[in-house]
Parts: structure tokens; sequence; C-alpha cells
């Protein structure tokens, strides 16, 4: 194979490799030649060559880059948050633009006030059971017709045979439950029952008294110790649990209190025939006290007329009958 001939152009890019200084080229920093650094043998360069030669962009002079004609220029729209410095080339955020254009749209709290007058919440109407009672008497004792006789004064309980059952766990209070049945009646063609009828509607109240006392013990235990006696020398009393537990119907009724003075509001149910249904387990422990749990479930008194009554009363009630949407009797 020939040798290929050594033009001295075709050195290997190698910066150990020993270079032939130009002699056109002023190497000494000090005294400028005033020639631009160019090898004589390198062509200048042409912008405007199709030999694939171009110029670096970055080092391209300005002076020839100025185009024969002006760019359409076109407008992006500004970011939400930025500003635009010349408001008067049409820039829709523009205050007078919006005032030309009855571009005026509802803040958000035009939405915020038709939400909340539609929704129509008051606070004030939200109640608390901050304390509880329960009143317990025999069944043929009187119900009074009105629970209050003045402002925030009840009726004489105490005359008419009925006794608290004392304090209650803090935790269990008392509860409510409403328990239902149905009757449903499907027809043909119809995708959900046609007819509904209620069979059963009951309501219980499950508690647990931390007392021990005549009342808590009848009814824990299913018994009546109306002539059970205390030994008044050891302090020994005593009853038998009956073999077959006795249904005994009682009157009961629960007050739970809200506020103090003329913002006191009281919220009670009334049971005329109440039963006991249930008790809770009882443990006897240093841990805890000896509670009472019972769950009474309210029936249907003949004379009265209703199983439960829901009474509400207190001077607080008064000043919130007409949030509450109720008149004020004449």
């Amino acid at each position: 194979m020939a040798d290929k001939e050594n033009t001295g152009n075709d050195f290997p890019d190698d910066p150990d490799k020993d270079t032939f200084p130009d002699p056109d080229i002023n190497e000494d920093p000090e005294e400028p030649s005033g020639e631009p650094l160019v090898a004589p043998d390198d062509p200048p360069l042409d912008s405007g060559s199709d030999d694939g030669a171009t110029m670096d962009p970055e080092t391209e002079p300005e002076a020839n880059s100025e185009p024969d004609s002006e760019p359409e220029t076109s407008f992006a729209p500004l970011a939400e948050g930025t500003e635009n410095d010349n408001p008067e080339e049409g820039d829709p955020s523009s205050p007078e633009d919006i005032g030309d254009n009855n571009m005026t749209a509802p803040g958000p709290t035009t939405v915020t006030d038709d939400f909340n007058a539609l929704r129509g919440a008051q606070a004030k109407l939200i109640r608390k059971a901050l304390g509880g009672l329960i009143l317990v008497a025999p069944e043929d004792a009187e119900v009074p017709e009105k629970i209050f006789t003045g402002p925030n004064t009840f009726a004489d309980f105490a005359t008419l045979g009925y006794k608290p059952l004392g304090w209650l766990t803090k935790g269990d209070g008392i509860n409510f439950t409403r328990e239902t049945e149905q009757a449903e009646v499907e027809s043909f063609g119809a995708q959900e029952p046609t007819r509904i009828d209620f069979t059963k509607d009951v309501t219980s109240a499950a508690f647990k008294c931390q007392e021990t006392n005549r009342q808590v013990l009848e009814m824990y235990h299913g018994v009546d110790l109306e002539g059970v006696t205390v030994d008044k020398t050891t302090g020994e009393f005593a009853f038998s649990s009956p073999d077959v537990p006795e249904a005994i119907y009682r009157r009961l009724i629960y007050i739970a209190k809200d506020g103090n003075g003329d913002d006191a509001k009281y919220i009670i149910k009334v049971m005329p025939r109440g039963i006991v249904s249930e008790v809770q387990e009882q443990a006897w422990s240093s841990e805890s006290e000896l509670a009472s749990g019972l769950t009474v479930k309210a029936t249907r008194d003949d004379v009265l007329g209703y199983s439960v009554r829901n009474v509400f009363g207190g001077t607080g009630f008064l000043k919130l009958a007409a949030d509450m949407g109720f008149t004020l009797s004449a």
C-alpha cells in the first residue's frame, strides 16, 4: 500500500504532539501584530456559503444578524400573577379593557353568601346534655300534664310519688334508641317496594346507675322491696331474686339540662309505662364503682294514649322559640 502524502496539516489530535509554529502569528502578548490570528492557509469563513461551515451563533457579530424585515410579533397571554408593562397594547387585564368590554364577574363572596343563606345554620341551636336525671314511680302514679309550673320550676314530683335513681355514669349518660320494622309490598315490574308499612316502633333507654338505693335495686333485680326493712342493730337487709322475673311497669321521666340561669334549657322524655328489658353485667372491682346497667323499653299507656312524650322547656328555649321556628302562645 502506498503511503499517504503528508500535507503538513494532517496531525492527530494529540495534545502531546509537537506542532509547528506559524510565522505570521505574534507569540509575544505584549506586542500585538494588529493582524487577526488566522493561519494564512485557512480559508475565510463565509456565512452565506453552502459548504456546511457555519458560524457559532454565540460568536456571530450582532451587525450581521439584523433581518431584512421585521418578523411578525405575537403576544402571548400573561401568566397569572404577572403584570403587563404596557397596558395600552390590548392587554385584556387592563382596567380600560375590562370597562369597555363589560367583563365583570361576581366575586366568590356572592356564591358563599347564597350558600350560607340557603343553609340557614344557627350555631346557637346546637344542644348538649350537660347533666341529667331519671325519675321513677309506680305505674299508678300521676303523670303531670305540665312538667313546668313556672319559669324553670318543675312540678312537685316528690309529692306525686317520683323518686330519683341518683348519679349516672358520665361516659354513658342516657342513650335512647328507636327500633323500627317494616313490611314491604313488591309489585311486578317495580324496582322498589310499592308500599311500606311500619309494623314496629319501640323506643328504649339505656343507662348505668352508680348509686345503690331502693329504686335501683328494685329495677335491677326485678323485685318490689316495699316490705323490706333494715335491722336497726346490724344494718342487715335481704331479698331473694324471683324464680321467674315479674313484669313490673313503671313511670319514668328523663330530664337533661343545657345552660344555666335564664339560658337554662331542659329536654325531657316521659315514659308512662316502661319496663326493664335488659340488665347489664355488674362488676365487683376496686377499679370502678359498682354500677347497675339497665335498659328500659317504652310501651303504650292506654289511658294517656302514648308510649313516649317529648317535652322541651325552660327560659332558654323561650328566648330561642322564634329561631327554632315556633310562635309563642297567645
